[in-house]
Order: structure tokens, then sequence, then C-alpha cells
């Protein structure tokens, strides 16, 4: 019986063959993980109890005073401010006063500008700014922190609540 001779150059394409396997392997691996982890949304989305822009209404008729973190979800460029936003929430147990709404493709403006107070309503001033607070008192949203197009900074967002008598239960 003749033993049949597999060439050298065979086993050569089998080892590059598996050596690729492990990189796209690897490759898919890593890109999962970091799809994973940007289609996670805001650092803050499962912090604060997330109310959806279509319950907005009934949650107002349910919580007429609170305040609510206006931002997209899928915008990571705030991740600083909202883990030092988190953590000036702990300490200061303001958790139970605030809201999270995720203003994704900027669609909430609308159906949170119903809710505005007729001083903000006659003074021309709506929801400009993806990112922002506001705070609501009796079911009308009665202040906005950004009232033009500025990046969220944690100094303004203390004095705000400050000014607005939100403090610590």
């Amino acid at each position: 019986m003749n033993k049949r001779i597999v060439p050298l150059k065979n086993y050569l394409i089998l080892i590059l063959l598996f050596i690729g396997l492990i990189f796209v392997t690897y490759y898919l691996i890593d890109w999962y993980n970091e799809a994973r982890k940007y289609s996670s949304n805001s650092l803050l989305n499962d912090f604060f109890y997330t109310v959806k822009l279509d319950e907005v209404d009934s949650y107002l008729v349910d919580n007429p005073n609170t305040v609510i973190y206006l931002a997209d979800s899928y915008d990571h460029n705030n991740d600083d401010f909202e883990e030092d936003f988190k953590q000036y929430v702990i300490e200061n147990n303001i958790k139970k006063e605030i809201i999270f709404i995720d203003n994704h493709n900027n669609k909430g403006y609308a159906t949170l500008e119903q809710h505005l107070s007729e001083h903000l309503k006659n003074e021309n001033i709506g929801i400009v700014n993806d990112n922002n607070i506001l705070v609501v008192k009796d079911g009308k949203i009665t202040d906005i922190l950004y009232k033009n197009n500025d990046n969220i900074k944690l100094t303004d967002v203390v004095n705000f609540l400050s000014v607005n008598g939100v403090e610590n239960d």
C-alpha cells in the first residue's frame, strides 16, 4: 500500500487559516464589546428613574414637583459630566428628586414645551439645549438651566439646583 504524502504547503495553509481565524475572532469580540459599551445608554439612564416621552404627561400629574435631567442617551460626550453629576446626587441624597428623560434625536422638545409655565412662554423661553436640567413645580416647567446652547457643567447645575430649592431629604 502506498502512503500518500501531504505536501508541506497544505500544512502551512492550514496553520495560516487557524491564525487568521484566531485574529478574526479576537477582532469580532473586541468590536462586540466596544459596540455594547456604546450602545449602553447614558450613565444616568439606569441611575435615575427614567420616564419615556410619551409618559411625561401622566408622570407630571402624579409627581407635579420634580427635576428633569434631559439628555441624549447615545451622546457619550457628556460621560465625564454625568459621572460627576451622579457623584453629586449621591453625596447630596437628591436622587428621588430627579428623573431622566432620553432626548435622542431631539424628539422631546415639543412634548416638554407643552408643560412650560406661563412665565417662560411669555418670555419666549424654550428648551434649546440637548442636555439640560428643568425644574417642574405644580406640573409646569418653571425654570430651565440653559436657555441657549451651552455645554452642561456641574458648577452650573449645582448653582441652578440650589437656587431652585432642590435639597437633600
